[in-house]
């Protein structure tokens, strides 16, 4: 089955085929981003060893309960790409990025996630300055 999902802030609409995806996935936008305002904070887990989510948390002086404030505040206009498959076959759940300009620190960071568990947890794979990301 392919669904139409909104692309790069509701700009582009793509095609994409939800069949890659797990039953439990999630696949639509409303739905990631009410999982991001809900979510509780326990159930939200930071990749803390990322090297870049390293250097950004070290140079803004943010630490876990700030990146959890800002997955929370996450809207559409936020959204940048997603679902994307993961490229390694091994790992399920799609991946979202976000891009989100934060007032604060005067700066935009990207943000890569995943709804694991049964969309019970988040993981956040990068949590860093935009234009400073990799392919990985």
């Amino acid at each position: 089955m392919k669904k139409d999902i909104a692309n790069k802030n509701n700009a582009d609409i793509i095609n994409v085929s939800i069949d890659t995806f797990e039953e439990d996935d999630v696949v639509d936008l409303s739905e990631a981003i009410r999982l991001c305002k809900n979510i509780k904070n326990e159930r939200i887990e930071i990749d803390n060893d990322y090297y870049k989510n390293i250097e950004f948390f070290t140079d803004y002086g943010y630490d876990a309960d700030e990146v959890k404030k800002v997955i929370h505040s996450l809207t559409e206009k936020d959204y940048h790409e997603g679902p994307i498959a993961d490229r390694n076959p091994e790992y399920k759940h799609p991946f979202w990025i976000f891009i989100k300009y934060i007032d604060g620190i005067k700066t935009l960071v990207y943000i890569k996630l995943k709804f694991v568990n049964h969309k019970l947890k988040i993981n956040v794979f990068r949590f860093h300055k935009e234009g400073m990301h990799d392919e990985n």
